[in-house]
């Protein structure tokens, strides 16, 4: 601390910066006689100095070590006009250090701030993955073990034309924060001290006032929509989109599921993810060990034995009504636990296929939105879950 104390740091590059340490860091005597000389040695301590005038050698307890370059040459070019005694004023010496240039110092920062956040992302994976009803997504490898199967009520009836497919429909209001305590739901504080890090939220539906037309909406809806079915258009393949966003992505392999950032809906990618219908375990075997795998086998291994013949897709449509980009309404989370919550109830992970869920289904819900924020890159807090 007293050495950074004492810094002068400058902003030109890497050059040379000096120090001034107080009190005779090291100090020689020698009179030219062997039998009467005088040293002491000190490391920063002035009261370790030697104070005796008497001709003899006296070391100090802390300098059991042997002196620094410096010092010794210091103590070798200063020896022959150096006396001891406690009234001579203390000698200041300067230290030379090398800083690191601006670039290091911005390549450490970097650095240190991607592996605090990878840090933490293990850290929520290792959370979510503990909670109950989580632990068999993350170990699935292959696209064979998952032991998911689509809901009876969402096969394909009839003719197989568009009109005859089944749709889920999932509607999830939006989470207002009544008090959150400056932010004290960020990860950082929400994993190490959750205590501090209570939050009181309530699940709000919207009605929205058109002002140019004067309407009003009359009964408040939740503003979040998502729309899940099999269908025969795109078979083989997982459609997103979304409808706010005015985009969509067709989707054949399972890599293409975990490259969050290639497109606008690393959300609902994440989503898939959370729910299970493509589990997260699979993300080691085909974008780490690279052994892609086709959406085809997955979807096909969720269809009972007596269906397996038909080629499916699998299409999810989502809709944000009305609510602009930063609402503080946490829209993004909703918009997780939304297709999560479809999810689940497409693949038979819930106790009813409609009506609210039980609390323990809302709970599992809310753990893994927590999840999906991670994937996503949207990184919010585990509060925003609260809507759900």
């Amino acid at each position: 601390t007293s050495l950074i104390s004492n810094l002068t740091f400058s902003r030109h590059g890497p050059s040379p910066i000096t120090t001034t340490t107080t009190a005779a860091a090291v100090t020689a005597v020698d009179d030219g006689n062997n039998d009467k000389s005088s040293a002491s040695l000190s490391r920063g301590h002035s009261s370790s100095i030697a104070s005796s005038s008497t001709s003899s050698s006296h070391v100090s307890d802390e300098a059991t070590t042997p002196p620094p370059p410096m010092a010794k040459q210091h103590s070798t070019k200063e020896h022959s006009k150096t006396t001891t005694n406690a009234s001579t004023p203390q000698h200041q010496q300067q230290q030379t250090l090398l800083l690191p240039s601006e670039a290091t110092s911005s390549a450490l920062a970097k650095s240190y701030r991607s592996l605090a956040f990878q840090t933490l992302a293990d850290q929520v994976k290792r959370s979510v993955r503990s909670h109950d009803g989580n632990e068999w997504m993350f170990n699935v490898a292959q696209v064979g073990d998952t032991p998911l199967s689509w809901s009876e009520e969402l096969l394909l009836e009839g003719s197989g034309e568009e009109e005859d497919e089944p749709m889920l429909v999932e509607r999830t209001p939006v989470r207002m924060d009544l008090s959150h305590s400056c932010w004290s739901d960020i990860f950082f504080l929400g994993m190490d001290y959750p205590e501090a890090a209570r939050v009181v939220n309530c699940s709000v539906d919207l009605a929205v006032h058109q002002r140019e037309t004067g309407v009003q909406q009359r009964e408040p809806t939740p503003p979040i929509e998502c729309r899940l079915q099999l269908t025969t258009t795109n078979p083989g393949t997982i459609h997103l989109r979304s409808i706010d966003l005015n985009a969509s992505v067709v989707m054949t392999h399972v890599s293409q599921v975990f490259d969050f950032g290639a497109d606008y809906l690393g959300l609902l990618k994440a989503g898939l993810v959370a729910s299970g219908i493509v589990p997260p375990g699979l993300e080691e075997a085909c974008v780490k060990n690279g052994q892609d795998m086709p959406l085809s086998e997955l979807l096909v291994n969720m269809l009972p034995p007596s269906q397996q013949h038909l080629k499916v897709g699998l299409e999810l449509t989502t809709f944000v009504k009305n609510i602009p980009k930063g609402s503080r309404l946490a829209v993004s989370t909703n918009l997780l636990g939304s297709i999560i919550s479809v999810g689940m109830r497409a693949t038979k992970q819930t106790a009813c296929m409609d009506g609210p869920l039980c609390e323990e289904e809302r709970r599992l819900v809310a753990a893994r939105a927590i999840l999906g924020e991670w994937l996503g890159g949207s990184g919010g807090g585990w509060r925003g879950s609260g809507g759900v």
